[in-house]
């Protein structure tokens, strides 16, 4: 699906899940601050609510990747994405299944196909990828304002319906769907073709960095206001996907990474298995370990004692992701090179 690895964008492909990892021993797991933890524990409650902000660009910065290389569509690209999810979603309830934990069920099959609730990003992404080429094709016989006004009128039609408005509209969800994926995807490629030497984006990376960390301050202080006023509206639209302080963090996070001058072949490779961890981990059969973990550190340690054994228990759950990612890579490799000639002549054939 990647063009090319450059090693500064493959670190945010690494620091974007280690992200997503983060949102799912938080708010995921623990619940959102509530007024009464925010009066009884203010340091360690805003602590949390910056940490939230911190990490909740990362969906978006996933598919923002995506939109700054193109999404290059070819059958084995899709097919090694479709096993690399089938692998381990298949693979983990059998083991489930041998170790007596689960039994043979259909909805155990379901969850092993996604069709179920599960797995959101999965199914969304697979649509996002499933239309690349039409995306691809519109960004390249455009032109730049052509593109601009696209953007424009789409991000003011999503800001209204799509968050201020959360609930006028389900086709957005929040930015939970592949509507608020191609709208990422679409200023991706805008800023990466048109855009980068403008005024906005052509900063020095360390004013990038700041962009970002300021907005999520003042997203930390936008939570802590409206919940202390009891404005469960506001609140309720700070820390969604399609917010558009979201958003712009995760432009300028994107474009911090951008401007890095980094060459690393060890990067490269465990990049390469960044898209596991989250298969890995937020499977049905293991998040529930995985958030089950986060709440018992959390109820029995405090401050930095619980801060760094969560960051130990992301830090072991990444490890354990990548390490079991090898068998996927070893068992892909092998079948396409067994296979993979016969099944590109077939779909050459018939397209």
């Amino acid at each position: 699906m990647i063009k090319q690895r450059q090693s500064n964008i493959e670190l945010l492909r690494i620091v974007s899940m280690i992200m997503i990892l983060g949102l799912h021993v938080n708010f995921y797991a623990l619940g959102p601050v509530s007024l009464q933890e925010l009066n009884h524990r203010p340091l360690g409650a805003t602590s949390r609510m910056f940490f939230e902000f911190l990490c909740i660009v990362a969906v978006n910065v996933f598919i923002f990747i995506s939109g700054w290389f193109s999404i290059n569509a070819k059958i084995k690209g899709f097919l090694k994405f479709l096993y690399q999810i089938l692998f381990f979603y298949i693979g983990i309830y059998l083991v489930f299944v041998f170790i007596g934990e689960r039994q043979i069920s259909w909805e155990g099959i379901q969850e092993c196909f996604f069709a179920k609730k599960q797995g959101w990003f999965i199914k969304a992404y697979i649509c996002l990828y499933i239309l690349s080429p039409v995306l691809n094709a519109f960004v390249k016989h455009s032109n730049e304002r052509q593109l601009r006004l696209v953007l424009i009128a789409f991000y003011i039609f999503q800001t209204i319906y799509g968050w201020y408005f959360v609930d006028a509209t389900k086709f957005f969800a929040q930015g939970y769907s592949t509507l608020s994926f191609i709208g990422l995807y679409l200023l991706a490629r805008y800023i990466k073709l048109y855009a980068m030497d403008k005024k906005l984006f052509s900063m020095k990376k360390e004013k990038d960095l700041i962009v970002f960390l300021s907005i999520c301050v003042l997203e930390t202080l936008l939570f802590v206001i409206t919940k202390q006023n009891r404005l469960d509206d506001i609140v309720q639209i700070l820390w969604i996907y399609s917010s558009p302080l979201v958003i712009v963090s995760a432009l300028y996070l994107l474009l911090f990474f951008s401007k890095l001058e980094i060459s690393n072949k060890h990067i490269n490779r465990i990049a390469l298995s960044s898209f596991t961890v989250y298969l890995f981990h937020s499977n049905p059969n293991i998040m529930p370990y995985y958030v089950k973990t986060a709440r018992e550190i959390f109820s029995t340690y405090s401050s930095l004692s619980c801060l760094l054994l969560m960051l130990l228990e992301i830090i072991v759950f990444y490890i354990v992701a990548t390490l079991l990612d090898y068998l996927r890579i070893v068992s892909w490799n092998a079948l396409w090179q067994k296979f993979g000639k016969k099944i590109e002549h077939t779909f050459s054939k018939k397209l």
